[in-house]
């Protein structure tokens, strides 16, 4: 080899040297530029069950707005004995290692599977749950088997409570920085309607749900009791407004589109995310009824606002519902009764059907004017009063 090859191949080793120390010294990627990992266990709720295709469950907002990938072990009609068996499997405890949040809904089927069993024995073919109930109380026969119930109940409650601490523990043994959330069992008994073949059952609704309310809320008590985890207190989020946020109308106890958006804004509020540019959520109550939308609390509304670019009225996505907004939609709409092309966005339209009809009307310009009046005299007026 020549002098001169002998100072190339020096010069190339040395550059391969400094090239390797300089790899061995370099930082790691910052965390907050490193993909963020969210694992989802539990039930129904968490496997998406009764969803169409398209809609987000809640953990597909939580993805969104807050940046995580998601790996979802959840499995339709787990209890929490299911859930013990499926953190031991090795590919879960893979999951559960690599994971920043951890999101878990269980405990429901520890109490409902039991339930329905034992009430099957006195359903008549075709009937649902809810009619059964009130032909049991219009019977005279309700209030015993209830009794019965729940001292049916008991054993189911207790090693749910055990399967709990056993969960928490499995869990912070494999990873002890993760956030963990697991959210309390919201009461499926909360319909829009208490009537049966012409009588008003009402007041032993009432009872129902009262009842199914204190067997769920031994388990919510022991959600709530565990040290190391984050409690999502739904119970409380969904209660007196269940037909809007459950699917009761179609005789289903699973969360409605709206119930998951409402259950990502309490766990994004929790996590402390501050992202509302999607418009995911907004596309989902964009979608709801007149009668739903109308029947959201204040401040179940107003959770949801903070994950929306802008509100329902607020045309001009300025923060504030004022007669701009109302004028802007009014002259949407004499445009659209004159052929006139519209000068507002399809984003601003959706903002401006308050009534959740097909398009846009005066009673929308209206209900927007009524709002702003409202509030401006100190009433703090909801758009459930307005509708």
């Amino acid at each position: 080899m020549t002098l001169k090859s002998n100072r190339i191949a020096s010069t190339a080793l040395a550059c391969m040297m400094s090239a390797v120390c300089t790899l061995s010294v370099m930082p790691a990627v910052p965390a907050a530029a490193q993909e963020k990992n969210l694992l989802v266990l539990g039930d129904n709720i968490s496997a998406g069950y009764g969803l169409s295709e398209g809609q987000y469950g809640y953990y597909d907002y939580i993805a969104e707005y807050a940046g995580y990938s998601v790996t979802n072990y959840a499995v339709t009609g787990s209890d929490t004995t299911d859930l013990v068996d499926k953190i031991a499997e090795k590919e879960v405890q893979t999951a559960i290692q690599n994971a920043e949040l951890i999101c878990i809904t269980i405990g429901a089927n520890d109490v409902l599977t039991p339930a329905k069993d034992y009430l099957a024995q006195f359903r008549l073919e075709g009937e649902s749950l809810s009619d059964m109930v009130k032909r049991l109380e219009a019977e005279g026969s309700l209030t015993s088997k209830i009794v019965a119930l729940t001292g049916k109940l008991r054993p189911y409650i207790s090693i749910a409570k055990n399967n709990l601490a056993t969960i928490e523990s499995e869990l912070r043994a494999l990873n002890n920085n993760a956030e963990i959330i697991i959210q309390t069992i919201y009461n499926p008994v909360d319909s829009y309607t208490t009537k049966y073949e012409g009588e008003d059952y009402s007041e032993d609704y009432e009872n129902l749900k009262a009842f199914v309310g204190g067997q769920l809320g031994k388990i919510n008590t022991a959600i709530a009791a565990l040290e190391t985890v984050t409690t999502a207190d739904i119970y409380n989020t969904f209660i007196d407004s269940g037909w809007v946020y459950i699917n009761t109308e179609n005789k289903d106890i699973h969360p409605t589109p709206t119930g998951h958006a409402l259950i990502a804004s309490v766990i994004l509020d929790l996590i402390g995310c501050t992202n509302h540019q999607s418009t995911a959520v907004f596309d989902t109550l964009s979608g709801i009824s007149k009668k739903h939308f109308k029947d959201i609390p204040r401040d179940d509304y107003a959770l949801l606002m903070k994950y929306c670019p802008a509100a329902f009225g607020d045309i001009d996505a300025n923060g504030v519902i004022d007669a701009d907004d109302s004028n802007m939609i009014l002259h949407h709409y004499l445009n659209t009764m004159m052929g006139t092309p519209s000068e507002l966005t399809a984003d601003q339209i959706k903002r401006a059907k308050v009534y959740h009809a097909d398009s846009v009307t005066a009673d929308d310009s209206g209900a927007v004017l009524t709002y702003y009046l409202s509030n401006l005299m100190g009433s703090e007026t909801s758009w459930g009063d307005i509708l």
